[in-house]
């Protein structure tokens, strides 16, 4: 730490004898209440030898400043033995040393003076050092003022002159000089020893920090996996339900229940997901060529019954902005989540959406006329699980993550997002998003994704649960596919070298062998049918794991009937995409 003070160590466990229990709570404060000390030592022993020096001299007054000083910088080393504090005792030490320093100053001729030039450099240090830069200023312009007027006393014949200076004994240059050299030396060993110390906290925090965030990511993951494995028996078995057709009405608003609240669970789910990636910083956006005016048109098609249902004026002004570069799902998540609140809060009026292009910027506006917010919990609504107040969850549902992610992918996406509100006037909440110019794509033809697939179209589906097992056969029925199912990669890889098959649903975890090891076996055999991963897995890290086996899709569970249609629709019995 610094090499020049023998034993170090040494020296501290002296210094930390007289250090109070408050200061020993944290680093930060050993550290410094060690300097205070150390600055403490000096100055009694560089005081009392300058004190000494003086007399000798002759300089009786001035002797009995510096002895007062090395006399105050003792009695606060007992002081801080005794229980006084860092600060406090750096306070009365920096602020009473320097009425001395001024006295000694003109008494022995100002910068002239061996001593004085000593505590004038020493004590602002001190003050940056102990008390901050503030106080550190407030002393060196002290003291700068104080120089000036004894240049102008020594320049203006009719001004008091200060004491003449004589030459230094060189003993007392001597010691001067070594305890100012010491004095700076410890004061840079001492900082270099603090910040190196905080660097390696905040290293050793930085780690823990990942380390908890990768440990609460894992955990997500796991939890994310095994909640969808028992949802996607939940919602698949309900949807095949109510499409049967073959149920009383009482029977189908019964099961409608019980799929709206099983689509909650997943948006709660991805919601929570959504958060731990933004806080660790592993969400990542795509940059696809998109039209804006295509999503917002889309975001009010599906909320806009939402907002009939509760008698709402719903307008949607959108100006087209043509083909921007971004990413539309977020920007769609966005929109879900602020429009969905707009209409959830208000019970009268109307709610409007707003967005036009302005330069490489995209400004959405959502208005509404509803509760409004007070503006002392304007803020707290954009932090997770937050809402206006404690009722407000009771009367509305949910669970106020969705701002706090909205505003975490408004800055993603390079823009922020702000509110402004009234109780009982409505809330207009507005943002940018960044949108530069982008390439047109060919625009697909809608279709419906449910309906009868390709004619004679054979899919193979490899998955260890029954449930999940029962949810895939339901639901391909449904499509008009009469499927083949196995429990295991290693059943899939054998089914596929035996017979023919144009689509494979695969799971990723199962037991014997997995979905990822299956496929990559296949592929090593030549099998170059569609692929497509069937799983609960849904981090970015498991598309990148299917994507690297070889699968050409993706499906997260629960998996819903018109993602199934739109994942299969296309593939003929060749197993290729049909033009």
């Amino acid at each position: 730490m610094f090499p020049l003070v023998p034993n170090i160590d040494g020296v501290l466990r002296v210094l930390d004898r007289f250090v109070a229990e408050r200061d020993r709570q944290e680093l930060d404060s050993l550290y410094r209440a060690r300097l205070t000390l150390l600055l403490l030592s000096l100055v009694v022993v560089g005081g009392s030898f300058n004190g000494w020096a003086i007399l000798r001299a002759g300089g009786t007054l001035v002797a009995v400043a510096v002895g007062g000083m090395a006399l105050l910088a003792g009695g606060l080393i007992l002081g801080m033995r005794l229980g006084l504090d860092r600060e406090t005792a750096a306070r009365v030490l920096v602020w009473l040393c320097s009425p001395a320093l001024l006295y000694s100053m003109w008494a022995t001729g100002g910068l002239r003076a061996t001593i004085t030039v000593t505590y004038a450099i020493c004590i602002p240090l001190t003050a940056m050092a102990l008390l901050g830069r503030r106080q550190a200023y407030k002393l060196s312009l002290m003291l700068l003022g104080a120089f000036l007027l004894t240049w102008l006393c020594h320049i203006v014949s009719w001004l008091p002159k200060p004491a003449p200076h004589g030459a230094p004994e060189i003993s007392r240059l001597l010691v001067t000089s070594s305890l100012l050299l010491f004095y700076l030396m410890g004061l840079a060993g001492f900082q270099s020893a603090l910040n190196e110390r905080q660097r390696l906290d905040l290293d050793e925090a930085r780690r823990q920090a990942d380390q908890a965030n990768r440990a609460k990511s894992a955990f997500l993951a796991n939890m994310s996996h095994e909640l969808r494995t028992p949802m996607n028996g939940v919602l698949g078995l309900t949807q095949a339900l109510l499409n049967e057709g073959e149920l009383s009405p009482r029977q189908q608003d019964t099961l409608g229940s019980v799929l709206t609240s099983g689509e909650s669970l997943v948006a709660l789910l991805n919601d929570i997901l959504d958060l731990s990636k933004i806080e660790a910083g592993r969400l990542e956006l795509e940059t696809l060529d998109y039209q804006p005016a295509e999503v917002a048109r889309s975001v009010a098609r599906l909320l806009g019954p939402s907002a009939a249902a509760k008698g709402l004026d719903f307008r949607s002004e959108v100006e087209d902005a043509g083909w921007v570069k971004g990413d539309p799902t977020r920007l769609r998540q966005v929109l879900l989540n602020l429009l969905g609140n707009a209409i959830k809060f208000t019970s009268t009026g109307g709610v409007v959406l707003r967005m036009k292009p302005r330069g490489d910027l995209l400004e959405v506006q959502i208005q509404d006329s509803g509760i409004g917010i007070p503006l002392a919990t304007q803020q707290q609504l954009f932090q997770p699980f937050s809402q206006a107040d404690a009722s407000t969850t009771r009367r509305y549902g949910g669970t106020g993550l969705g701002l706090a992610i909205s505003r975490q992918l408004v800055s993603l996406m390079g823009g922020e997002i702000e509110l402004v509100s009234e109780p009982g006037q409505g809330s207009t909440f507005s943002f940018t998003v960044s949108a530069p110019p982008g390439r047109p794509q060919p625009v697909a033809q809608a279709e419906s994704s449910v309906g009868q697939l390709a004619t004679g179209l054979r899919v193979l589906v490899a998955e260890d649960n029954p449930v999940n097992r029962m949810v895939a056969d339901r639901l391909l029925r449904k499509l008009g596919v009469q499927p083949v199912i196995v429990e295991d990669g290693q059943a899939a890889v054998e089914a596929l070298l035996s017979a023919r098959f144009d689509v494979v649903l695969m799971d990723v975890h199962m037991p014997v062998l997995d979905g990822l090891e299956a496929t990559r076996q296949l592929r090593e055999l030549g099998h170059t049918l569609p692929v497509i991963a069937m799983t609960a897995g849904t981090m970015a890290e498991d598309r990148s794991a299917c994507e690297d086996a070889g699968m050409d899709g993706f499906l997260a569970k629960p998996v819903q009937l018109e993602a199934l249609g739109a994942a299969l629709r296309g593939y003929g019995p060749s197993g290729r995409i049909s033009a």
